[in-house]
């Protein structure tokens, strides 16, 4: 069923600054659909607000079976000490698979 299939860590050491997440991430089978197969977002748990994010289509994949990195900037100013996570939504369409997320300054 869909569902997250990665969130957390509840960061709270995030500088108060723009970041950027880099969601490392495979699919099984690229072609031209539209279909949304993945949302990735920023999560402020402190808030209960998402705080950014973008849908991903089998048609953003460049090729199957290969990693591939989504970046998903954002703005962490008066949110600086918050419980912060990182989320990935499976919309149960296609095989999906997280290698991992990174957060970094941009």
């Amino acid at each position: 069923e869909p569902g997250h299939l990665a969130y957390g860590p509840y960061a709270t050491d995030w500088p108060g600054t723009t970041l950027v997440a880099d969601f490392r991430l495979l699919i099984d089978v690229r072609d031209d659909r539209t279909e949304v197969v993945a949302t990735i977002e920023v999560y402020d748990q402190s808030l209960d607000e998402i705080v950014s994010q973008q849908d991903i289509r089998r048609a953003d994949f460049r090729v199957a079976n290969r990693y591939q990195n989504f970046t998903l900037s954002f703005d962490m100013a008066e949110r600086a000490g918050h419980s912060m996570e990182t989320r990935v939504y499976w919309h149960d369409i296609s095989a999906l698979r997280i290698d991992r997320v990174t957060v970094r300054m941009p």
